[in-house]
């Protein structure tokens, strides 16, 4: 097989996913903010919609306190409470598809199929199969093909 041609505006959207991406810290915009591709090991972040542009260590913080906040809510909560945490907190201080929400969605994911469906609500699982969809683009749209977290998250491999 053929790797697909990378295209440099591809890099900075991670193929259109925005893994890497936060809200914009401006006032009144709620953009998305993204590493700027330069030969750095910490470059600037920009903002797509506002285009203002950050500094590695703001927004180096900022991302630790997301990531910190959901790792602490993933260590400590019930599934029900996840599921508050993902739909109803973490909006507003991290896009949907940020990887660290998408780890907190696998987790999800994972406690739930762990355990006997029964003890869920037919809610609670409509949103463990939106999670598991949401996952499932992601890893299309970045060309994994039949990679084993697919599966895993497919139920193909108990």
């Amino acid at each position: 097989m053929i790797p697909k041609r990378v295209h440099i505006e591809d890099l900075p959207s991670e193929n259109g996913t925005y893994l890497s991406a936060l809200f914009c810290r401006e006032q009144g915009c709620r953009g998305l903010v993204i590493p700027v591709q330069t030969r750095t090991l910490q470059p600037d972040w920009r903002c797509i919609t506002c285009e203002n542009v950050f500094p590695h260590a703001k927004m180096a913080k900022y991302q630790d306190f997301a990531l910190n906040t959901i790792n602490n809510r993933i260590n400590s909560c019930s599934v029900q409470d996840m599921i508050h945490f993902i739909n109803e907190l973490c909006p507003r201080f991290c896009p949907s598809s940020n990887y660290v929400l998408i780890e907190a969605k696998l987790n999800v994911i994972w406690r739930m199929t762990r355990f006997d469906h029964e003890e869920y609500t037919p809610e609670e699982m409509g949103h463990m199969d939106r999670y598991r969809e949401e996952v499932l683009a992601i890893l299309h749209k970045l060309g994994a093909g039949e990679c084993t977290l697919k599966k895993l998250i497919t139920g193909e491999i108990q």
